[in-house]
């Protein structure tokens, strides 16, 4: 079955990968070079500027091979180099499969935590009213408190407003709070989002800026983003 984003991985896809990592473990497990972590600090590391430093100094020897020292292996040193080169080639290539697979399972993650959101929200709501749902709402919010798992809450003054920059896509706001926001795009005269107490909304790719206002005259509002 796919997901949101519009793919699934086959039982034979899934074999395929597996069994391509499998070759690729057999094969370099008996060749690469194993460090402990004191081996891996003790080493000197090459980088662009010894980069430059060993190409200045072996160019040299390579055009005239007689001013190495005698007990000095070319041969062994561009074998060296020559394996360490394609070993930088296709590391490259796995690490772009990482960066994807980072990211699909960021963005899958980000998700699944945004369905919980919504589905927290709806339960603490739903409390108010059915005493059946109390009990998971009190674990929710223990579990939110003892683990940080929500952002910083912001509070709206009552009959009062909030500025907040620098939203970025995707964001939801969850209000927190007894009292309904109205969200709107900075600056903007008309129209908005209501939001009700315990409930949430996704802002709009293009609102980067929104005022958060608190209708109530008695109470403050609360909110995260």
């Amino acid at each position: 079955m796919a997901g949101r984003f519009g793919f699934s991985y086959t039982a034979p896809e899934k074999a395929t990968i597996a069994s391509a990592i499998a070759d690729l473990q057999t094969t370099n497990n008996s060749k690469v070079i194993h460090l402990t972590p004191d081996e891996r600090h003790n080493i000197r590391k090459m980088g662009p500027r010894t980069e430059g430093y060993v190409s200045l100094v072996m160019n040299g020897v390579d055009a005239q091979p007689s001013i190495a020292p005698g007990t000095f292996n070319l041969t062994l040193h561009h074998a060296d180099r020559d394996i360490r080169a394609y070993l930088i080639d296709e590391k490259n290539k796995l690490l772009t499969q990482v960066e994807g697979l980072d990211n699909s399972i960021m963005m899958l993650g980000h998700n699944q935590i945004i369905d919980a959101d919504v589905c927290a929200a709806a339960i603490i709501k739903g409390a108010l009213t059915d005493q059946n749902l109390q009990g998971l709402a009190n674990d929710i919010k223990a579990y939110r408190t003892q683990h940080a798992v929500d952002h910083p809450r912001i509070t709206v003054p009552m009959n009062g407003s909030v500025l907040q920059e620098g939203i970025k896509k995707g964001t939801r706001l969850t209000n927190y709070g007894s009292t309904v926001l109205t969200v709107t795009k900075y600056r903007m005269v008309t129209g908005g989002i209501v939001v009700g107490p315990h409930d949430s909304t996704i802002i709009p790719d293009d609102w980067t800026a929104i005022d958060v206002k608190n209708g109530s005259t008695t109470s403050d509002g609360e909110f995260t983003i």
